[in-house]
């Protein structure tokens, strides 16, 4: 038995946890957020340098990968971005192992994927996850250990993980964990700070290196130009202000405290339940209180906690925020807890950490936490267990545990649902995912619902039609959320930013790039979809006017008009 349960830790469960990741890497096809990082990894470097500059590792290794064999195509750099998301689910599942059962692990690391919401293609996402999960894991070994050369690696990816966002700067703030292990063991003033210090020397030493290759490749005044101009993006996007960021993740909070309420006072009810004729009728109680529960499903079920169309987030993401308050809950419960070993307490601090700085720097709310449970999820598996057994040493708590139980039971059955089905921004009304565009090289092997197929294989197939008409250095105009065109048809953007929809590209700054294209007398293809332009956005409105200006002074015809999409020459 056993050897058995020996071969299921070290072989089959690694191997799912290596190819679940991948099993989806034909499914979906969608023109936002999946392609704008391919658009950014084909034509870097391009003109447009703030972007490329602030996420500069994520489009280095990205424009790597695009050349490596099917790299041209979405399935073969859906592979390549997907083994991020292997590697991650591996390294904590063996760095945790060890410390709780393997199965426990295991099924934390398969909730983490399953929850991978975002396109593996966006790496400057999963490139940021994955170097703050290496730096998580050498800082924890380097304290354990009291060996400061794995503290200095863990700079490192905290280095590199600038390098590939900006504001993973607040990654920086797990050097809280050095001071806190330092007290804990109660060691000198002068010893921490040489820790501290070994941290220190290899996030500069990762950051001056990638300093040095930007300003090599582009100039020495890159950098601070694209601090500043990242810095003006508050004026043109609110969402992106420090203070907005912020205030974002706590109403996150504070709208799924209800849930955590509600499950709280069923808890409380029940355990009032057993305290009724004590020592009587003790299993029929506990009947009642699991047939109870099912009840209160179908509640919050009523009440929109959460759904059964799996294709969409709302079915699993009160759940995830029920996870965040158990898990910081067990965090502070482990911190303050005398009894636990120092080991634990650190790693308790780490995940309390990780929590806490994940969606900084993101405009998403708390939709990157849903994203990067790989040390969460399993460590609050772990802690839930260890409370569990502590609970039934204590009568009268057979609510309480019966409550834990269901909450993982549940968030495990939400999240593999939605691992399972859904593919971001494809078929979210739970369509079949089973036609494919054709005489398209780079969509190969890609299927998606029939009547998005059927709406792209239009655009695909006048564009294969007329290619040979187009100028030999010609260059695309988008607009309506489609920059994916760009990679499609292989045609930089004629404008200074990808994706123009966005609020971070100001309409002032979209009139001078108008202005240009039309005293350089240059004339790009047009593809619209105007049903995706929000005329309420008082920015988009003014861009899209702007627009329909340039397409009547420089006398644009219709070419295409299939419902969904349009092209103008």
């Amino acid at each position: 038995m056993k050897e058995k349960a020996k071969r299921l830790g070290t072989i089959l469960f690694p191997v799912i946890l290596f190819l679940y990741p991948l099993l989806k890497i034909t499914q979906g096809i969608e023109l936002t957020d999946t392609c704008y990082g391919l658009v950014n990894y084909r034509f870097f470097p391009h003109a447009g340098q703030e972007w490329t500059v602030a996420t500069y590792l994520a489009n280095v290794l990205g424009a790597f990968l695009m050349r490596l064999p099917f790299g041209d195509s979405l399935v073969g750099m859906r592979f390549y971005t997907g083994l991020f998301v292997s590697a991650m689910a591996l390294l904590a599942y063996f760095f945790l192992k060890g410390k709780m059962p393997s199965w426990m692990a295991f099924l934390g690391e398969f909730a983490a994927i399953s929850l991978c919401w975002i396109p593996t293609t966006s790496l400057y996402n999963y490139l940021t996850f994955f170097l703050f999960l290496c730096g998580t894991v050498l800082l924890y070994r380097g304290l354990i250990w009291q060996n400061r050369k794995w503290m200095a690696f863990a700079g490192v990816c905290l280095g590199a993980s600038v390098l590939t966002r900006l504001p993973n700067i607040v990654e920086c703030a797990l050097i809280i964990a050095v001071f806190y292990y330092g007290i804990l063991k109660k060691k000198k003033a002068a010893e921490i700070w040489k820790d501290v210090a070994a941290c220190v020397i290899g996030f500069v030493a990762a950051f001056f290196v990638g300093f040095l290759a930007i300003s090599l490749q582009f100039r020495f005044d890159a950098y601070p130009k694209m601090l500043v101009g990242l810095a003006g993006y508050s004026g043109t996007d609110e969402t992106y202000s420090s203070l907005s960021m912020i205030t974002s993740v706590v109403s996150a909070y504070v709208e799924a405290f209800k849930w955590v309420l509600i499950l709280g006072i069923a808890a409380l009810l029940g355990t009032v339940l057993f305290f009724l004729f004590p020592g009587k009728f003790e299993k029929g109680k506990m009947v009642l209180y699991l047939c109870m529960l099912p009840v209160l499903l179908r509640f919050l079920w009523g009440r929109g906690m959460f759904n059964l169309q799996y294709a969409f987030y709302w079915s699993v993401f009160e759940w995830c925020m029920v996870l965040l308050y158990v898990a910081i809950g067990l965090c502070i419960w482990t911190l303050a807890d005398p009894l636990v070993f120092r080991r634990d307490k650190l790693l308790s601090l780490m995940v309390l950490l990780v929590i806490l700085i994940t969606p900084i720097g993101s405009n998403n709310e708390t939709y990157p936490n849903m994203n990067n449970l790989f040390l969460v999820a399993p460590v609050t598996f772990w802690m839930g267990y260890r409370l569990l057994l502590k609970l039934r040493r204590l009568p009268y708590s057979f609510a309480c545990r019966a409550m834990l139980v269901c909450v993982a039971v549940v968030f495990l059955i939400q999240s593999t649902g939605f691992g399972v089905r859904a593919v971001f921004r494809d078929s979210i009304e739970g369509q079949k995912r089973d036609t494919r565009v054709v005489n398209c090289k780079k969509l190969s092997g890609a299927k998606t619902n029939r009547a998005n197929a059927e709406q792209l294989q239009d655009v695909v197939d006048y564009y294969a039609e007329h290619a040979d008409e187009l100028e030999e250095n010609s260059r695309l105009l988008t607009f309506g959320d489609v920059p994916g065109f760009c990679w499609l048809f292989d045609l930089p953007s004629a404008l200074s930013h990808d994706w123009p929809d966005m609020n971070t590209y100001p309409a002032e700054t979209m009139r001078t790039d108008l202005e240009a294209l039309s005293q350089a007398g240059e004339k790009p293809l047009v593809i619209l979809c105007p049903g995706k332009v929000d005329t309420e956005d008082a920015q988009e409105a003014q861009k899209w006017e702007l627009l329909q200006e340039f397409l009547a002074q420089n006398a644009y015809e219709m070419k295409l008009d299939n419902g969904t999409y349009q092209i103008y020459e």
